[in-house]
C-alpha cells in the first residue's frame, strides 16, 4: 500500500523537524489537491491567490530545510510529486 500524501507529511514532519505552521500549510495544500483529484464536484481552487501564497511559502521552507541538511537530491525526489502537482494546480511552472 502506498503512503498517502498526509502520511508523507507526517513522516517529513518527524524526520525533518518541520514547523507546525508549515505542516498545517502542507496539509491545506494536500487537502485541496485531494478534493480536486477525487471529488468531481470540486473543480476549482476556492482561493487561488491564497493557495499560491501558501504553496510558495511551503516550497521555500522545504528548500531551506533540505539545503541545510545537504540533501539536494533528496529534496528533488521528495518534492517532485508534491511540488509539480501543486505547481500545476497553481498554474505555475515547476
Amino acid at each position: 500500500k502506498e503512503d498517502r500524501l498526509h502520511d508523507k507529511i507526517t513522516h517529513a514532519q518527524e524526520s525533518a523537524d518541520l514547523s507546525k505552521e508549515t505542516v498545517n500549510k502542507m496539509r491545506y495544500l494536500v487537502t485541496i489537491r485531494d478534493s480536486l483529484v477525487h471529488d468531481h464536484r470540486f473543480n476549482k481552487l476556492p482561493d487561488r491567490r491564497k493557495f499560491a501564497l501558501i504553496y510558495d511559502s511551503v516550497e521555500e521552507e522545504l528548500k531551506e530545510v533540505l539545503a541545510k541538511r545537504g540533501q539536494i537530491m533528496a529534496m528533488q525526489m521528495m518534492c517532485v510529486s508534491f511540488v509539480e502537482v501543486l505547481s500545476h494546480l497553481c498554474g505555475k511552472e515547476a
